[in-house]
C-alpha cells in the first residue's frame, strides 16, 4: 500500500497544477479585456496598454510552457518512453511573437494616424483653407 501513495501524491499534485493553470488562463482572459477595454478609449494610453499587453503574453507563455510539460509527461507515462520532442513549441513562439508584431504595427498606425489628424486641424490655413506649413504667406 505504501508503494501506492507517491504516485497518488504525484498525481494529486499534477491535477493541483492544472487548477492552477486554469486560474492563470482566467486571468489571461481577463488581462485580455482589460487590454481590449483600454484600447477601445478615445485616448488610449499607451503606457497602459504596454502593460497589460505584456502581462497577457507573459502569463499566456508561462501557461503554454506548464501545459507543455504536462503533455509531454502524459506522453511519457501513456507510452514508457520519453518525449523526443517536437517543433510545436517553437512554431508556436514564432506565431505569438508575429500576432503581436501585428498588433504593435496596427497601434503604431492608429497612434500616426490620430497624430497626422490632430496635425492637420491644427495647423495654419490660408484663404483657400490649404495647409501652409508654417509658412505665413502675405497678399500684396
Amino acid at each position: 500500500m505504501a508503494d501506492l501513495q507517491p504516485g497518488l501524491t504525484s498525481s494529486k499534485s499534477r491535477l493541483e497544477d492544472l487548477e492552477r493553470i486554469e486560474k492563470t488562463i482566467s486571468t489571461i482572459i481577463y488581462q485580455a479585456g482589460l487590454t481590449l477595454q483600454e484600447l477601445s478609449k478615445d485616448t488610449p494610453s499607451a503606457k497602459n496598454v504596454s502593460e497589460c499587453a505584456q502581462t497577457f503574453f507573459l502569463k499566456l507563455r508561462a501557461v503554454d510552457k506548464e501545459l507543455h510539460e504536462h503533455i509531454m509527461y502524459l506522453g511519457q507515462v501513456s507510452t514508457n518512453q520519453p518525449h523526443v520532442g517536437t517543433t510545436f513549441l517553437a512554431e508556436k513562439d514564432f506565431s505569438l511573437v508575429g500576432e503581436q508584431t501585428q498588433l504593435l504595427k496596427k497601434q503604431v498606425d492608429q497612434i500616426l494616424q490620430h497624430l497626422d489628424n490632430k496635425a492637420a486641424s491644427q495647423s495654419p490655413q490660408t484663404k483657400t483653407g490649404q495647409p501652409t506649413d508654417g509658412v505665413v504667406l502675405m497678399e500684396t
